[in-house]
Order: structure tokens, then C-alpha cells, then sequence
């Protein structure tokens, strides 16, 4: 569209001088620079309309349309570089005397201001001559012309082209919070704190940050095909997002709901002021499979590798005690000069793998699982840092370490460190 509209700029331009006194009679379209048009609406005969205007909620400018001519209804934002391209070329075109003419399916255009005031309006015809479409300025006698391309520019089908075709419009990886749910239940719920995303369902741990940066990314440069009147078929999947606003009209919600045999995506923006959800635009859009791909995701993908989320320095006391009871086989605490204790020898290879090592895999269930012992782990100042089973799956040479269902394994033991246990 915005190619259209560049190449248009070429007839906005009226016609050299030349013998015919009504083809050099010129009067602008729109009194007006580009900056002071705030809305544009296209009536059509059969009752069908389209309006690009400016939003305060949004932020941005909305394409709205309907009618009964089976084109639907809906609202979407409008693509910035195309609004400014077409307030341009509004802003520059001429209109210049034209022969009368036929305008029983002309288009009906109003152009406002940014204040609300009417700028001008105007029919516009649907048949050209000599490659000019007519048009009547209402409240004026006179017939007018325009370029056909400039003319066909002004037509409901053609503004319907400012959509913007991207699947989130406005979205960026300032996002607060994201849920991903399959059939009505939720799947995966995750919540930003600062830079870091955590999980708060199915289980409350810290996030792999590569996963939610991936997910992200995919839905930032991710464009829809088409608009489409469609409906959403299959195992219904939905993905809601919160976005931080930046003003005091609210933060901004996306919400998708896509179906597994079909390409089509139903997308609702919104606004959050308190406990009020205001909608701010909706449509269904035809999509590629690689949305379809994305929201296909295992809860389990999306926790961190990294089993505790201090560095190793922050760790100042453990012990291993065997699962039923007994003593503790390992009990160690950092003294003035290094670790102290039984456990003192495997301090540092516990701290390793615990809060360096990348896990090879990570489960969640395990209620398969038998544990053989438990390490619990404390901060400086008391502060707990939790109690995790140990198991060891001698048959795949897995150790795996588990807390609330959530289980890490680390492949081939524990990639060679010493933990002073009797695994096998």
C-alpha cells in the first residue's frame, strides 16, 4: 500500500497550463498540512463504511469499518508509515475542474482535523474519463476532478489497505506478563520482576530467559497474510499478554485466540485501567503455521536449567541427610577460611552444580521417582534456601534433583563433579 501511495504523490500535482481555462482552474483538496488531518471516512452507496482516525486511548490511529455488503466489522490499528504517507498525499493533491458527471455510486469522503472540525467533503466517482475521477466539494456548484489513481485512493477498499499487518500491532518486549492456555485452561502463566521472567503456573521457579526472549521475538516480527471474515476451527488455543503502559490510560493487553486446523487468529487489543478491560480494537486475521508452532509448548521448556538463581557465593551452609531418616552424611558452613564441616570436601561441587550447571533435562511430574536423599541449603543471614530430593537413575546415568514437582536432570552423573555420595 504504501507503494501505491508514493506512486500516487506523481498526480497530486495539477496540470500544466494550457488552452482549456476549466483544466487550469486548481483548488486544494484539503487546506491543511499533513500534521492537522486527524480523520478520514469513506461512505460507501451500499451502506458500508470505512474511518481512519486518530485514538487517544490507543495512542496510534484505528481503521474501523462495517456495513451489511458482507465486509464485516471490525477495528485495527492503522500502520503509522502508511497514515503518514496518505496524510501527505491528501494534503497535496489538487482538484481540478472537471466536466459533470454521473454520481449515482459515488463515494462519499470527509477528512477532519485533529480538533474535530470538518475540513472537507466531498463525492467521489466511481467511473473515470480521461483518466479523471469527477468529484462534487459539497456546498459548491462546481464539478470537479481528481486523478483516478488519487481518486481510487479514496475508496473504502482502498483504506482498508492502512491496516497494519502485523499480528500485534504496537507490541515489543516490554511485556509484563504472558499466558498460554490450551482448551480454556491454562497452561503456562509467566510474570516479569524487573528483567528476569519467573513462573507463577503450573509451579512457581525462575524462567530459562532464552525461552520467553524466543516466544517473544516470535510474536514481535510475526505478520498476518490476510484480514478474513473466517472462524476460528478446532482445539482452541489462547495467548493474553500484559503490557506496561506508557501514559495514564492503562496498560495494554493482547489477546490471541487461534485454533489448531486452521490459519485464523481472532485478536482483541485492549486497555486496563484498574479492573475495567475497555476493548479497543478487534479482528480475525489468516496467519502462517509458525504461531500454530509457537503456542505448541511444554510448561517444562520454559523453566530455568539452572537450579538456583544466587551465585555459588551467596550459599553459606548445607546438608545432605538420607531420605527416612537418620544423620546427615554431609553437613558443611563457610568459615573465615573456606568451607568447614563433614560435607567440607564436595562444597564447592555441590555449589557448582547447583547454581552454575545447565540441567540436561527438566521434568515436570516425577512421581515416579524415589528419592534417596535430600539436600537443604541456606543463605547468609539464615535465609532459606530450600530442600531438594536427590535420585540417580542408574540405568540412563541420570542424577536428578527435584523440589515441587519440578525435576533437573543432569546426564552422565554429574558431569564428572564429586558430591561424596554412593550413587550407584
Amino acid at each position: 500500500m504504501l507503494a501505491l501511495l508514493i506512486g500516487a504523490v506523481v498526480l497530486t500535482q495539477p496540470k500544466g497550463a494550457g488552452s482549456n481555462q476549466m483544466a487550469q482552474e486548481v483548488r486544494r483538496l484539503v487546506d491543511a498540512p499533513p500534521s492537522q488531518i486527524g480523520a478520514i471516512e469513506v461512505r460507501e452507496k451500499d451502506d458500508s463504511f470505512v474511518l481512519i482516525s486518530a485514538d487517544g486511548a490507543w495512542d496510534g490511529w484505528l481503521v474501523s469499518w462495517g456495513g451489511p455488503a458482507g465486509r464485516g466489522s471490525g477495528a485495527w490499528p492503522a500502520s503509522e508509515s502508511t497514515r503518514n504517507a496518505g496524510a501527505r498525499i491528501l494534503s497535496n493533491t489538487q482538484l481540478q475542474r472537471g466536466p459533470e458527471a454521473d454520481l449515482a455510486s459515488a463515494s462519499e469522503v470527509y477528512i477532519q482535523s485533529v480538533d474535530g472540525n470538518l475540513l472537507t467533503s466531498m463525492d467521489v466517482g466511481a467511473r473515470a474519463l480521461a483518466g479523471l475521477l469527477p468529484v462534487r466539494v459539497h456546498g459548491s456548484e462546481r464539478w470537479m476532478a481528481v486523478g483516478r489513481e488519487v481518486g481510487d485512493f479514496l475508496k473504502a477498499d482502498a483504506l482498508l489497505m492502512w491496516r497494519d499487518p502485523s499480528l500485534l500491532p504496537g507490541f515489543d518486549a516490554n511485556v509484563s506478563s504472558i499466558s498460554i492456555g490450551h482448551s480454556d485452561l491454562v497452561l503456562l502463566s509467566l510474570k516479569r520482576v524487573g528483567k528476569n521472567w519467573s513462573l507463577t503456573y503450573p509451579v512457581a521457579e525462575h524462567a530459562d530467559q532464552g525461552a520467553v526472549q524466543a516466544l517473544l521475538e516470535g510474536l514481535i516480527g510475526m505478520r498476518s497474510d490476510s484480514f478474513t471474515d473466517a472462524q476460528v476451527e478446532g482445539e482452541i488455543r489462547t495467548l493474553t499478554m500484559t503490557q506496561p503502559g506508557q501514559s495514564d490510560r492503562g496498560d495494554r493487553q493482547y489477546t490471541l485466540i487461534s485454533g489448531a486446523d486452521s490459519r485464523v487468529v481472532d485478536v482483541s487489543l485492549s486497555l486496563l485501567n484498574g479492573d475495567e478491560r475497555i476493548e479497543v480494537a478487534r479482528t480475525r486475521l489468516s496467519v502462517s503455521d509458525e504461531l500454530d508452532q509457537l503456542l505448541a509448548i511444554d510448561p517444562a521448556e520454559f523453566i530455568s536449567k539452572r537450579l538456583l538463581g544466587v551465585p555459588a557465593s551467596e550459599i553459606e551452609r548445607f546438608s545432605v541427610t538420607p531420605v527416612g531418616g537418620g544423620e546427615p552424611v554431609q553437613v558443611s558452613s563457610r568459615g573465615t577460611s573456606g568451607w568447614e564441616g563433614t560435607g567440607a570436601a564436595y562444597a564447592d561441587a555441590w555449589s557448582t552444580l547447583l547454581t552454575e550447571r545447565l540441567a540436561d533435562t527438566v521434568l515436570l511430574g516425577g512421581e515416579e521417582f524415589e528419592p534417596t536423599h535430600e539436600i537443604t541449603l541456606q543463605r547468609f543471614g539464615g535465609l532459606d534456601l530450600g530442600s531438594y530430593a536427590i535420585t540417580y537413575d542408574k540405568e540412563r546415568g541420570v542424577l536428578w534433583i527435584g523440589k515441587d514437582h519440578v525435576w533437573r536432570g543432569y546426564s552422565a552423573g554429574a558431569g564428572g563433579l564429586d558430591l561424596g555420595l554412593e550413587l550407584d
